[in-house]
């Protein structure tokens, strides 16, 4: 976890993301259950579940930060199809309305 401050003059908004390195296990924001991102590496579907009703949406990135696909998610259990990327590593954000958002590296083979 760590606290992210938008430029170098110290500003005072902040807002919080969770990085996490480990491809399986359960995700878990302070004041959320854990949300479930699996399997990892994926081929053609990526499934993230146990959201909770103020998850918003996600994004999937490219290594380098480009936006290669995004979408509302919904309370409870989504698939998210891959098929259209090419083999390789992403990154994968989860918005939450309220907290933040969790961030994972995922890898399509």
């Amino acid at each position: 976890t760590a606290k992210v401050i938008p430029n170098a003059c110290y500003d005072t908004a902040m807002a919080e993301v969770v990085v996490i390195s480990s491809p399986t296990a359960g995700i878990v924001l302070p004041g959320m259950a854990a949300i479930n991102i699996y399997p990892n590496p994926a081929n053609d579907l990526l499934h993230i579940d146990n959201l909770q009703t103020h998850a918003g949406g996600y994004r999937l990135l490219s290594i380098v930060g480009s936006v290669l696909q995004q979408g509302a998610l919904k309370e409870g259990n989504n698939s998210i199809s891959i098929q259209s990327i090419p083999s390789g590593m992403y990154i994968l954000e989860i918005i939450n309305n309220e907290k933040g958002k969790i961030i994972t590296k995922i890898s399509k083979q």
